[in-house]
């Protein structure tokens, strides 16, 4: 889960206890924790505000995965001023024109961060709380303003103009050589750490023109060309990008949903008409097998809205179709466990004030939103589940799971419809048959309509010929039910116990 600093309060961290939530992404700005240079005689690192950031986080058992981004005004003098804010774009390359001192000291603060929640007892934080996963910036294939806006801005101005601070060195390089400073230093202070490639965008629609779609290639060609002999190469154990399932972004790839970004690869976009945004474009997996490499995936955001303007797509923006991608999201994640995938974040635990409501929580009141349900469903229903394939079946999408004890638990649903300009519509609800022993019901769990827009869950027990079996007939040996959009968790379960 996406946070900013809210599980240092006790009614949403025990919220995201509660909802099963495992992992917790927060920022770490390196402008807070050194706002003068070294050298300067009131230098000093000020850890007081994260250490108890990390401290909650862990205290509270999250695992955490923190991403490293926003640079002191004294290492961005060579990028222009924000009209905004008065003060320089820190979001992107660090000053090196003159010698590499700002580089030096960014290489310096990220071993002492490192060391600081490595738990060895050296120079620890206060109750040596250990953070194992790093993230090298947020999505630093941003150009731009508009960029900047997202955490990164190491594209360069445009995807023609990749030197935005004018030093002579393509931005993407700039970054390059920060991810492989920042990995060297973060592995003197602990081997034990995982360092991820910044989380990149990778993705372009008519609305969405601020990321350099060349960024990864051209960060992995500069790193392979001048490094690759290196023992230490690629300088990273994780690649991390995201993936929202908005339709006009998911029809970019095919398949159109986080597979296809993740696996498979660019298309003409259905949804603008066979509009060439990333038509044969590798996807992320590709990009690295282009490169030689092969390094588990972290999906550090997926996440959709529920303000409600976009109602004709699947999943809709409401609290339903946000609910529906909570379960479909992560199972699909899942899926690719451990192998392919290492972990995927939603964005966000509460309602951002800034963006639009991605959160389980509502912002102020931290009420739960039907999506806090969903996840709570979701993790409660899969808790232990060892992937076993996928459930072959035609206009269905289905993940069958080993629960421990050995039972089967299949999650299924209806896929959208193949997209189409401007709509990806649900698709038909398919009647789905299971067979069904003797002394065996089907035990059904799925969303239903609590009014007012909010959704919960229900469990259903339905035996042969029984309440809920579709056929009617009781003899035949099987559960007929109804498959449609909302994901359900099905499993076989004895008639005398009930579950």
């Amino acid at each position: 889960m996406q946070t900013f600093g809210e599980l240092s309060g006790d009614v949403p961290r025990a919220r995201a206890q509660g909802a099963g939530i495992l992992w917790a992404r927060m920022d770490v700005s390196w402008g807070s924790i050194e706002p003068l240079p070294p050298g300067d005689p009131n230098h000093s690192y000020h850890w007081g505000s994260l250490d108890a950031k990390v401290a909650n986080m862990v205290d509270a058992g999250f695992t955490p995965l923190l991403t490293l981004g926003r640079s002191p005004q004294w290492a961005v003098e060579e990028m222009i001023i924000n009209p905004d804010t008065g003060k320089h774009y820190n979001c992107g390359p660090i000053d090196n024109k003159i010698d590499d001192k700002d580089l030096n000291a960014f290489e310096a603060f990220v071993e002492a961060l490192v060391e600081r929640y490595d738990g060895d007892e050296v120079d620890d934080a206060p109750g040596s709380p250990v953070v194992k996963y790093w993230e090298i910036g947020n999505e630093p294939d941003g150009m731009g303003h508009d960029g900047a806006d997202y955490g990164g801005c190491w594209g360069g101005w445009s995807e023609s103009d990749t030197d935005w601070d004018n030093d002579g060195t393509s931005d993407p390089e700039e970054y390059a050589e920060v991810l492989r400073r920042a990995y060297l230093a973060a592995k003197a202070a602990s081997t034990d750490v995982q360092i991820a490639f910044g989380a990149i965008a990778y993705d372009r629609s008519w609305s969405v023109t601020w990321f350099n779609r060349d960024f990864t290639e051209n960060v992995l060609d500069y790193l392979q060309d001048n490094y690759e002999s290196d023992p230490n190469y690629p300088f990273f154990d994780l690649m991390s990008f995201h993936a929202y399932c908005n339709p006009a972004l998911a029809c970019n790839w095919d398949p159109p949903n986080l597979f296809g970004k993740a696996m498979g690869g660019g298309v003409l976009n259905p949804w603008y008409g066979g509009v060439n945004y990333m038509a044969g474009r590798p996807s992320v997996q590709g990009l690295l097998t282009n490169h030689g490499l092969n390094k588990p995936l972290i999906c550090s955001e997926i996440g959709r809205d529920s303000d409600g303007s976009q109602t004709d797509v699947d999943p809709p923006e409401t609290n339903e179709g946000q609910s529906r991608y909570v379960v479909r999201g992560f199972v699909r994640v899942m899926s690719l466990w451990p192998d392919t995938m290492k972990t995927a974040v939603w964005f966000t635990l509460v309602d951002p004030v800034a963006h639009k409501p991605y959160g389980l929580l509502e912002q102020g009141t931290y009420n739960r939103k039907s999506s806090w349900y969903a996840y709570q469903t979701l993790t409660s229903e899969l808790a232990g589940a060892q992937y076993s394939g996928p459930l072959s079946a035609s206009g269905i999408e289905g993940y069958v799971f080993t629960m421990p004890g050995g039972l089967e638990k299949t999650v299924l649903w209806v896929p959208p419809k193949e997209p189409s300009k401007k709509h990806m519509p649900p698709g038909d609800p398919a009647p789905w048959d299971f067979a069904v022993g003797v002394r065996e019901q089907l035990r059904v769990v799925r969303m239903y309509d609590a009014g007012s827009d909010e959704w919960r869950w229900e469990e259903v027990l339905i035996p042969d010929g029984g309440s809920g079996d579709l056929d009617g007939d009781p003899n035949n040996g099987q559960v007929r039910i109804q498959i449609d959009s909302n994901p359900q968790f099905v499993k076989l379960i004895p008639k005398e116990t009930g579950y």
